[in-house]
């Protein structure tokens, strides 16, 4: 078996199928509504963690401006402990800009991240901790 990928510091979105067959996958894992909690209160994260639901999420919420505000301010500090964050998600493509499907709905993934998202492969996008 092929040695799997290894993740980066920062944030992971990866397709769920290639998780644990090209890249490699986390045990801990914690879902996005208690991940944005902890970020918002400041309490420390794993190291290494799994985080469902974006794709979920981002398909239900009209305005990402609250997800994005919880994810910029907590930018520094994660920054300093560089955690790996793992978000699987059910497909990614690229456009004019980098976007995500869940039940056949397109997701802008611009408004979470902005220009920060690039593709690093098939089927995974990076970010790093500091989005504007």
């Amino acid at each position: 078996m092929p040695e799997l990928e290894g993740l980066r510091a920062g944030y992971n979105l990866v397709e769920r199928e290639l998780i644990g067959r090209r890249y490699e996958d986390i045990s801990e894992v914690m879902s996005i509504v208690q991940f944005l909690r902890n970020l918002e209160t400041g309490k420390t994260l794993p190291r290494r963690l799994k985080v469902t639901g974006l794709d979920r999420l981002l398909a239900t919420v009209d305005d990402l401006k609250i997800v994005h505000q919880i994810l910029y301010d907590a930018g520094e500090r994660l920054l300093r402990r560089s955690p790996v964050i793992l978000y699987p998600v059910h497909k990614l493509t690229v456009d004019a800009e980098p976007k995500m499907y869940w039940h056949n709905q397109e997701i802008r993934l611009r408004p979470l991240f902005g220009n920060r998202l690039e593709p690093q492969g098939v089927g995974y996008f990076y970010s790093p901790f500091n989005i504007p």
